[in-house]
């Protein structure tokens, strides 16, 4: 099993090693373009073309080019410089021509207070060690009766341990999953109007094990765990085997709220 480090400085650089690794092969892969989890997003943010929008924690910027269009400028900031450079990529590709990218990190966001009318992280917070330190980072940098909405996957507590576990193995820089309940308590502490939404987002296990970069040795376990929770869910993964094809989905939620005034 992977060990999770709780010094900031290794775990900043694991997230560089392995997102670095994933520029391409995350951006490629279909679940993170999936159209009805994007809508969320713009949904919980309740975007308009006159807002200016922040994606933290970015990645290749697919969050930050479906709101383009919706929004008056988008700017997305992201801790590994080849995830920066794909998303600036993407954005060229997709005439984004009101979306900017940039370095920094989620715990100390290179922006004045204030700055944004909305701002938004996807797939982000389990790579965090301090979550409260990142959600006052997000309050922080958007403007009094702005939103704020945190998407990520969320298991059930009792199979947080086992899913974070195998999450670990698959990613290293895995950090840990918050549960339903935490995010919530979280965003409730921060935010107001609070609101929230579950659902499931499906992948090919193989496939998905394909485009990631465990440790070496890994990838027959993660399969082999994966069948072993057939019938089980201690994973929380809905694990499934169609005509001998092994699926599961990832457990998500999307938390959203508005700053204090």
């Amino acid at each position: 099993m992977a060990i999770m480090s709780s010094d900031p400085h290794t775990h900043a650089e694991r997230i560089r090693e392995q997102f670095t690794r994933q520029a391409h092969p995350f951006a490629a892969f279909p679940i993170h373009s999936q159209e009805q989890s994007l809508a969320w997003l713009a949904e919980g943010l309740k975007v308009s073309t006159r807002d200016s929008i922040l994606d933290a924690g970015c990645g290749p910027g697919l969050v930050a080019c479906y709101l383009a269009p919706l929004a008056g400028t988008v700017c997305g900031v992201d801790a590994t410089p080849a995830m920066v450079a794909k998303a600036r990529q993407i954005a060229a590709e997709r005439g984004c021509g009101n979306a900017t990218f940039q370095e920094g990190l989620m715990e100390r966001l290179p922006f004045p207070d204030r700055t944004f009318d909305g701002v938004v992280t996807r797939y982000a917070f389990h790579h965090v060690l301090d979550t409260v330190a990142a959600m006052k980072e997000l309050v922080r940098v958007c403007r009094p009766a702005g939103r704020v909405v945190v998407c990520d996957a969320a298991p059930r507590a009792a199979c947080r341990d086992a899913y974070d576990a195998w999450e670990r193995l698959r990613d290293p820089s895995h950090s840990s999953a918050r549960t339903p309940e935490e995010l919530n308590a979280l965003a409730e502490q921060h935010l107001c109007d609070v609101t929230s939404r579950g659902f499931r987002l499906e992948a090919d296990v193989e496939a998905l094990v394909s485009v990631s970069f465990p440790d070496p040795g890994a990838r027959e376990q993660l399969i082999a765990s994966m069948r072993a929770d057939l019938r089980v869910d201690a994973l929380d993964m809905g694990v499934r085997d169609i005509g001998g094809r092994l699926m599961m989905s990832f457990p998500i939620i999307v938390v959203a709220g508005s700053v204090p005034r």
